[in-house]
């Protein structure tokens, strides 16, 4: 799952805490059907009615937002249902109706610090946390995560558990006109964004606002920044001196994704090159080249955005992900 914006929701709720207002946490326990927000979504509930996150497409918030403000005068929380009928599925955006299961909450004095803690711990470079909160007591506790394994949501009779990593990320190999649209994309859903490039003279703020900069070589770059199988490494130089052993060093990482850009046959040539470096074919495999789903543009915006639809659909196992020359 995406954490992006329940991290967000976090931010939230510590800043209107520190502000002196209470606030109560709202999170999807369960889902059936058609129910747009998966487990583990949040949205928080300020005690003048701000509200950050959602829990539903829209159908059920002002409920839980009354939930909510109950939970601020009987400081317990609250465990609610929502169904929504088929009658009223196209009303609220969900064609074959759903249900939810809601945790609602108020956010007690001795759980600011362990919101501290989430969000120091989502920071890029930490390794993420699993908050386990009571259902029978509304005590919250903290436990270490496995940031690169686990399902992000684990419900039991007794307990729920969520697990918080810090952003996905992309690095990104060459600093061209490709590279800074999809690190603009890229961050816009939750990426925190690299570009690597030992040109100190295109590698600017200014040309890309959204992203670090690592003046570097690609290879020495992508070996300090031990990918995980949280991130995905994308070259885009066209120059096989930064391309091929920035390559070669994302293949021995575990990298969710890796790709190049250039046409299918200045791919071939690439792929013969690091064969002939001692790479075999599993291995080659992995490099996804001409990068990005066959969207029909061919502009900068067009190859960006294709580069960036491959890499969710690869990291969210989507059918999207299958490439037909390897079917």
């Amino acid at each position: 799952m995406n954490n992006a914006d329940d991290l967000h929701v976090i931010r939230t709720a510590v800043a209107w805490q520190e502000e002196g207002a209470s606030v109560a946490l709202a999170t999807v326990m369960q889902s059936w059907g058609s129910s747009p927000r998966p487990p583990g979504s949040l949205m928080a509930v300020a005690d003048d009615g701000r509200i950050a996150g959602s829990v539903s497409g829209g159908c059920v918030e002002a409920a839980v937002v009354d939930e909510a403000m109950t939970t601020f005068s009987t400081g317990r929380l609250r465990m609610v249902e929502y169904g929504v009928t088929q009658e009223r599925a196209w009303e609220v955006g969900l064609a074959c109706g759903g249900k939810v299961r809601i945790l609602v909450e108020p956010i007690q004095q001795e759980h600011v610090p362990l919101l501290y803690a989430i969000r120091a711990a989502c920071e890029p470079g930490e390794e993420g946390i699993s908050l386990i909160r009571s259902l029978a007591t509304g005590t919250w506790k903290l436990l270490p995560v496995d940031g690169q394994a686990g399902p992000s949501v684990v419900l039991t009779e007794q307990e729920f558990t969520q697990s918080f990593h810090p952003p996905a990320r992309l690095l990104t190999v060459g600093a061209v006109h490709v590279a800074q649209i999809l690190t603009g994309l890229a961050t816009k859903i939750g990426f925190a964004c690299t570009v690597i490039d030992p040109r100190p003279a295109l590698l600017t703020a200014e040309r890309f606002p959204d992203a670090n900069l690592c003046v570097a070589w690609p290879d020495e770059a992508i070996v300090a920044m031990k990918p995980d199988a949280r991130t995905a490494v994308i070259v885009l130089s066209h120059d096989p001196k930064l391309d091929d052993p920035a390559l070669l060093a994302a293949l021995r990482t575990q990298a969710f994704y890796i790709g190049a850009l250039g046409s299918a046959r200045t791919h071939s040539a690439r792929l013969a090159r690091l064969r002939d470096e001692g790479v075999n074919e599993s291995a080659l495999g992995r490099v996804r080249g001409p990068a990005g789903l066959q969207l029909g543009g061919r502009r900068a915006t067009d190859i960006a955005l294709s580069i960036l639809a491959e890499i969710s659909a690869v990291r969210h196992g989507a059918a999207l992900a299958i490439r037909q020359d390897a079917a």
